[in-house]
């Protein structure tokens, strides 16, 4: 945000000129985002949740729709904080998009860790592991028990562990980003070690 004015309910709000992620995909809705702009993707938004998590912040609907990819500088930018909140008002909030729910929703939690998984599901479609995820299901019926939408959710994640499984050791940092909460990394950490990763590439 570049200013306010309170008097007449306006936010001017930075212009960025570039294309969301979800627009970067085949006839299939396979990702089609070069190597380049991968890492910086991965630390662009990395370091995007590390900050808003530093302020008691959560995002809550991190996805390739949320995601701009900037003209030529392939600098990435976290958008649409609609329905961010703050960490303490986020437990058991039915708000977000359902294929990047986290696993703990199901037990009614979110917290950090969720922002972190599903920035982990959009790594995915990035990386080529999955095609734009479009599945739907009514996000507040989940907390019931034997609906239809848990049913849907369950196997959703069955098939993102199923990929999580299969990565490759390069993708290690993504296969943390997907684990349980308990043991998910955090967003400093995925930074940090991303960017050592970078510095050891740049210096090999």
């Amino acid at each position: 945000m570049l200013d306010y004015d309170a008097r007449n309910l306006t936010l001017v709000e930075e212009y960025i000129p570039g294309v969301d992620l979800a627009k970067w995909v085949d006839e299939k809705g396979f990702s089609q985002i070069a190597e380049q702009a991968r890492a910086s993707i991965w630390i662009d938004i990395g370091g995007a949740l590390e900050h808003l998590h530093m302020c008691g912040i959560l995002h809550n609907d991190v996805k390739p729709e949320n995601i701009i990819l900037t003209q030529g500088s392939h600098r990435s930018v976290l958008i649409d904080f609609g329905i961010a909140s703050g960490v303490c008002s986020a437990r058991g909030t039915g708000a977000g998009t359902p294929c990047y729910i986290p696993p703990e929703f199901l037990e009614g939690r979110r917290a950090e860790p969720s922002d972190v998984w599903a920035f982990g599901v959009v790594m995915l479609f990035v990386f080529g592991k999955i095609p734009l995820p479009d599945e739907g299901w009514p996000i507040v019926q989940v907390l019931r028990k034997n609906s239809a939408a848990r049913r849907k959710m369950e196997q959703w994640l069955s098939r993102i562990d199923r990929v999580r499984e299969s990565l490759e050791a390069p993708l290690q940092l993504l296969f943390e980003m997907l684990k349980q909460d308990n043991d998910r990394i955090k967003a400093s950490d995925l930074v940090r070690r991303l960017k050592q990763c970078q510095a050891l590439t740049q210096t090999s």
